[in-house]
């Protein structure tokens, strides 16, 4: 919590989307994620829909992406831009397929050569 700077039911949340314990399409708890899903031609895939409300949820800035070079369809990680490029924030690492509390700056750098980042 301290670290997001968040409130404990702020971290709750966010706890509970990842754990498929909340759903993203509640409209009354993720009123600007609920718009975004109900304007897309297609249904977002569910990663990025729990990524949309944990950003709503944390007031981020949306969310990012990092890219490897050579993989043109799919990024390494995808995470909630917190406006600064070492503030801690939720990270998804699609290699682990797991959530990490991290910054994205760091993530990079450990991860440069690993992935040819761009």
């Amino acid at each position: 919590m301290s670290q997001l700077n968040i409130t404990k039911e702020q971290a709750e949340t966010i706890r509970g989307l990842i754990r498929g314990e909340i759903r993203t399409k509640d409209a009354a708890r993720f009123p600007a994620s609920n718009q975004w899903f109900n304007q897309c031609h297609r249904e977002p895939k569910r990663l990025d829909r729990i990524l949309a409300c944990i950003d709503e949820t944390m007031g981020g800035f949306g969310v990012e992406a990092i890219w490897g070079e050579n993989d043109t369809h799919w990024p390494v990680a995808d995470y909630i831009n917190t406006g600064d490029t070492y503030s801690a924030t939720i990270l998804f690492n699609r290699e682990t397929c797991a959530f990490q509390l991290t910054s994205w700056g760091d993530f990079y750098e450990r991860n440069e050569r690993r992935y040819s980042l761009k």
